[in-house]
């Protein structure tokens, strides 16, 4: 095997098509996808993570680890793929202990991270919370920004990777659908395989894993104050929220996105506007630093 990719994240951006495009693609195309620490069919290598889990020991992580490396070591294909949004929360020391592991393979290691500018993502990223969690748990969007604003600091999440793996051994790209629609040929490109275009499986990747929208959360505060944990509920609530992502999916265009939370929108880009401009002069390319920087 001659490279091994990493893509660390960042979680909603694209991260659940490129997961389903690898698992249906990338062995027929000899980019080897380990069997280790895959969570499900089609869903990333959560389990190479603990799913995030701080009361799971650290060590844990080693016969993971080194499964997923004596796969790569078998395989008989020169490029292997492994992918969890979740990589990007690791610990210093987590990735010290992984970076330990996979060296040991005679290959170029490549670290692949999509970022997205932290208007969208930070409200995408409470949606989602929101899709599994009741309100009571997560808090509203102001305190939800508050207590996770340090997340969104991409420089932050690259740190221990750039220090390890090599500045030249990091792929950053940002995810803008006013550059793509379609994040999937952008990973092929980077790991130089051909895109197989399906349009019913590219339709249903792309709608996969939707957002719910902003106006639906009244509804869902409503419906959360009933404060119960029973199975009733919960399956009442998982109802509820699978019709109020189909309702977001038809009104998505008639939304009001980050603009249903003024003053959490100039919080977010008086956070971040100088963050991203040093970001985006080391990271990204002149015409996606100019995208980025059009929302600040």
């Amino acid at each position: 095997m001659d490279t091994l990719y990493l893509h660390i994240g960042y979680g909603k951006s694209g991260t659940t098509a490129i997961q389903k495009y690898a698992f249906r693609h990338f062995n027929d195309q000899k980019v080897f996808l380990p069997k280790t620490g895959w969570w499900k069919e089609g869903v990333g290598h959560h389990h190479l993570t603990n799913d995030l889990d701080r009361s799971i020991p650290d060590s844990t992580l080693i016969p993971k680890w080194e499964n997923t490396i004596s796969e790569l070591l078998q395989a008989n294909t020169k490029k292997g793929f492994i992918s969890s949004e979740q990589l990007c929360f690791f610990e210093p020391e987590q990735i010290e202990l992984i970076h330990g592991i996979i060296s040991r393979g005679n290959w170029a290691i490549k670290i692949i991270f999509f970022v997205r500018n932290q208007l969208d993502l930070i409200l995408s990223s409470y949606l989602e919370k929101l899709k599994h969690n009741p309100i009571q748990k997560i808090g509203d969007f102001n305190f939800f920004l508050a207590q996770n604003k340090e997340y969104f600091e991409f420089s932050k999440r690259l740190e221990s990777w750039e220090r390890l793996f090599g500045m030249d051994n990091l792929i950053v790209k940002l995810y803008d659908k006013s550059l793509y629609s379609n994040i999937v040929p952008v990973l092929c490109e980077i790991i130089d395989v051909p895109y197989i275009q399906s349009i019913d499986h590219d339709q249903t990747d792309l709608m996969t894993n939707l957002s719910l929208i902003p106006e639906t959360i009244s509804l869902i505060n409503i419906f959360d104050q009933q404060n119960s944990e029973d199975d009733l509920f919960l399956s009442k609530r998982a109802e509820l929220i699978a019709k109020l992502i189909n309702i977001s999916a038809e009104l998505r265009q008639q939304s009001s996105g980050i603009d249903f939370f003024q003053n959490e929108k100039s919080n977010i880009i008086n956070s971040f506007k100088d963050f991203n401009l040093s970001f985006s002069k080391k990271y990204l390319s002149n015409l996606e630093a100019e995208v980025l920087l059009s929302r600040y």
